[in-house]
């Protein structure tokens, strides 16, 4: 019975500590939910996520430029969140730059080629990692007309009297039609125009336009002109003198020929005269101003060796010649010996024929001599005499006073 007892108190003990430590843990788990929830804050609702913004400085509200004209302008972007965004660009040519310095900043440069004219659309982005903000540019590049110019030109020679020419190149970095002309040209050239970027200068310079000489060549595009001076240099070309034309001479022995040569040189140069082949006693002086004379004292008997020759003239000017020849013949003389009163026939003398006598008696040919003959004449056997007036007597001695005129020449030749 006591057993039973003692168990019994034993199950009361026990189920008294149960219901106490269930007690126990509720008032301890109470606790501290209550503890918690009184030391938690109130939850604060979250803000949806803003985006950045971007913004360009200045402003480049579609821009116009023209070619070769450079456009710059930095970007900054702000993260309402804080976070720093990171910047790019789209669609910018492959010469433009664009950098990103990772602090919220970025800058723009760009500078067109003269190939680039047109519009061009960019866009700049700011990206926060999950909204972005974007910028879009439009610029306009315009068409920077370029002058052409000539290619250069070395000087050119030319020589007096002869032509010459050259060509002229010009060149448009835009490739706009040209068109181009000379200025200031010398008197007796001219140019021309090909139309295709491409000229030629033509001249022959006369023989007074030695020296240099500066013309103007242009090259004209749709909007500019752009003028180029070259130098031109005319050597001189150096002409013969030029000897005036001289009639053949003529004398007869014994008689003074002379005779004057002049010669002209086309630039002015100082002239020389000579002579080749003067006759035995001739002479030639040069007067030094282009101009000579010619002085022949001939001889009687000097028909024999000069009945026909030739003297050659020389003007000389620096290295040139002109050279004229001049034809000169040398008559027989004919001598006149008149009032001669005493004639007789001599049989020893050499026999005087007349073929050509004057009528009345065409066909005698009577002989006759002189008696001082040998005298007289100092010629002996080479006179030959003939009747030029009075009348052929018969053959026989001349009557006494009649008067004859007697010419007398030399022969060319044994006597007749």
């Amino acid at each position: 019975m006591s057993l039973l007892k003692r168990n019994w108190k034993r199950e009361q003990v026990n189920a008294i500590l149960l219901k106490g430590l269930g007690a126990f843990l509720f008032l301890a788990g109470f606790l501290f939910f209550f503890i918690s929830a009184c030391s938690k804050k109130k939850p604060v609702a979250q803000r949806p996520n803003q985006p950045p913004q971007l913004t360009l400085t200045p402003n480049p509200a579609n821009p116009a430029i023209d070619e070769n004209q450079t456009i710059t302008f930095g970007l900054s972007a702000i993260d309402p969140e804080g976070v720093l965004p990171a910047l790019s660009a789209l669609g910018l040519p492959k010469n433009a730059f664009f950098a990103d310095s990772a602090n919220g900043r970025g800058g723009f440069a760009w500078t067109p080629t003269f190939s680039q004219e047109g519009n061009y659309l960019f866009r700049f982005i700011a990206f926060d990692g999950t909204l972005a903000d974007t910028e879009r540019v439009m610029v306009s590049v315009a068409n920077d007309n370029r002058p052409p110019y000539i290619l250069d030109i070395d000087s050119q020679f030319f020589i007096e009297g002869i032509s010459g020419a050259f060509g002229i190149r010009a060149i448009d970095p835009d490739g706009d039609s040209l068109f181009l002309s000379a200025l200031s040209i010398p008197p007796g050239s001219f140019f021309v125009d090909s139309m295709n970027g491409r000229g030629g200068f033509f001249w022959k310079p006369t023989f007074d336009q030695a020296g240099v000489h500066r013309p103007v060549f242009s090259a004209t595009d749709r909007e500019y002109a752009l003028a180029f001076r070259s130098i031109l240099v005319v050597l001189d070309f150096d002409r013969a003198p030029s000897i005036a034309p001289v009639a053949d001479q003529q004398v007869t022995e014994g008689q003074i020929l002379s005779f004057s040569v002049a010669a002209t040189d086309p630039d002015g140069d100082a002239i020389s005269f000579s002579a080749i082949r003067l006759p035995a006693g001739a002479s030639f002086v040069d007067s030094g101003n282009g101009k000579g004379g010619f002085f022949w004292q001939t001889r009687v008997l000097q028909a024999d060796a000069f009945s026909d020759t030739s003297v050659t003239f020389v003007a000389s000017s620096r290295a040139l010649a002109d050279t004229s020849v001049v034809r000169v013949k040398v008559d027989t003389a004919l001598l006149t010996y008149a009032n001669h009163t005493k004639a007789i026939f001599d049989t020893k003398c050499t026999p005087c024929h007349f073929p050509n006598s004057p009528p009345p008696n065409p066909a005698m040919c009577p002989s006759y001599c002189w008696d001082n003959y040998a005298t007289i004449f100092q010629f002996r056997e080479r006179i030959r005499i003939r009747v030029t007036a009075g009348t052929m007597p018969p053959t026989g001695g001349l009557p006494q006073g009649m008067r004859d005129t007697i010419n007398a020449w030399v022969l060319r030749g044994a006597p007749q």
